[in-house]
């Protein structure tokens, strides 16, 4: 066995595929000379050439179409979306020509093609880079998805997927890529389409997914010692959780934040509640040019994210901290125009979430998310010079919980649940693994 992160099982995987088959291409923005923003495919340019890893322009259209050109002549591309989100504006190829193909030519065309993309619903990214499109591709017939959640998992399946002759599309959430796992050696594959139970039971069957299942591998230690059974379910897509729990089907799921199960139930006349407040994703603000919060400059400079609720959670914080007032009102939409009170005439640079580290010498101060933080190599709980406090409004409004129907909350196994998950084993194990970039919530 070998201890690998997440995104180097991925990179392993999709190497030993490379070298074993000159037919298998990779694709996308930054995937050769970068080596993806991520690094998975640093290295590849030099090893297979540029025939093979291929930078493309910033056309997700085109360049998935291409592939799928490529695929229906004999290649096995695998093609990078930056950020899952930019699949609404490479439909057409995915859903109409890939997922199709295959059928209307009666078995005559194959689609040997994986479409790979970071995930990661309630990161707070740029709006652009948060959506929820999971469930999107899991309606699309022809299609395959694979969401892992181990590392283990990551490799077999990306290389059973690059072997498939179908479309797949291959999900990775973005949190996951850091972590560090066991990874057998030498060859092997995870068959797709094969219901995995991560942990069997006969008391309580929780439906999660990628990074959410080790949450619940912790909780289900701590129900064990009380004689209950928990049996894990990962799932790839963030509808049908919601339906199996809205149907008496299953007893909970751990997946959303409370922003968004209010939505669901708003749009879908259903009736799920929180049972039980879990973990949230702080931002925190960086030194830049200015190193302390009791010297920032009249006039200093303050990076802050353009999309509308990071902007809005950054100008709530630089309240909380005392350095402007914001209309009362204001709350998670807030902008520039609400600040009513800026005693030290504060700038603000509107960025790009993603951007915000690497301008961090630029200017005085820096907002950034957690996770953009821990790529950059800041850590949030030593490097942050303060962070939202765990009773703010966004804390509140973004804390992922386990969501039952209404009624059950009170049920004796789901109240045992929510006590496993609010544990101190669980506490710990969010608090080491994490580095600051999640909180408990209890």
């Amino acid at each position: 066995m070998s201890t690998l992160s997440i995104s180097k099982a991925i990179r392993e995987g999709l190497h030993e595929e490379m070298v074993r088959d000159e037919n298998v291409v990779v694709l996308g923005e930054d995937m050769a000379v970068m080596g993806n923003v991520f690094a998975i495919t640093q290295g590849f340019l030099d090893e297979f050439g540029p025939n093979r890893v291929i930078d493309t322009p910033i056309s997700e259209s085109g360049f998935t179409g291409m592939a799928v050109g490529m695929a229906m002549r004999g290649l096995r591309p695998v093609v990078e979306w930056m950020y899952d989100d930019f699949i609404t504006v490479c439909l057409d190829p995915v859903m109409n020509q890939a997922a199709k193909m295959r059928y209307m030519t009666g078995g005559q065309v194959k689609i040997p093609i994986v479409f790979r993309a970071p995930i990661g619903a309630g990161r707070r990214n740029a709006g652009q880079h948060s959506q929820c499109l999971e469930a999107l591709f899991t309606h699309i017939p022809g299609l395959k998805v694979v969401c892992p959640s181990t590392g283990a998992d990551a490799k077999g399946l990306l290389k059973s997927a690059i072997r498939c002759d179908d479309p797949v599309v291959f999900l990775e959430h973005k949190l996951l890529y850091a972590k560090k796992e066991q990874i057998p050696d030498g060859e092997y594959l995870i068959p797709l389409g094969k219901a995995d139970v991560k942990r069997p039971g006969k008391d309580l069957t929780i439906l999660t997914w990628s990074r959410q299942v080790y949450f619940s591998l912790e909780a289900a230690e701590t129900l064990a010692a009380q004689g209950i059974t928990l049996e894990i379910v990962p799932y790839t897509d963030y509808l049908t959780p919601n339906v199996a729990v809205e149907e008496g089907e299953d007893d909970a799921n751990f997946f959303q934040h409370i922003t968004y199960m209010e939505t669901y139930n708003a749009e879908n006349n259903t009736h799920l509640v929180n049972a039980g407040s879990i973990h949230y994703e702080p931002m925190g603000i960086y030194a830049g040019k200015t190193t302390s919060l009791e010297e920032i400059p009249d006039g200093a400079v303050i990076a802050v994210p353009n999309d509308a609720t990071n902007e809005g959670r950054a100008l709530l914080l630089l309240q909380d901290l005392g350095l402007i007032e914001l209309k009362e009102d204001a709350g998670l939409e807030a902008t520039p125009n609400d600040i009513t009170s800026n005693p030290k005439n504060l700038e603000f640079k509107e960025l790009e979430a993603a951007m915000l580290p690497q301008t961090i010498e630029e200017v005085d101060l820096s907002i950034i998310n957690s996770n953009y933080a821990l790529q950059a190599g800041l850590n949030p709980t030593t490097d942050a010079l303060a962070s939202e406090d765990p009773e703010s409004d966004a804390a509140q409004a973004y804390t992922n919980i386990i969501a039952v129907k209404e009624g059950n909350e009170n049920n004796e196994a789901i109240k045992a649940l929510v006590a496993a998950l609010q544990s101190d084993e669980v506490r710990e194990f969010i608090e080491s693994n994490y580095n600051g970039s999640v909180l408990p919530m209890f």
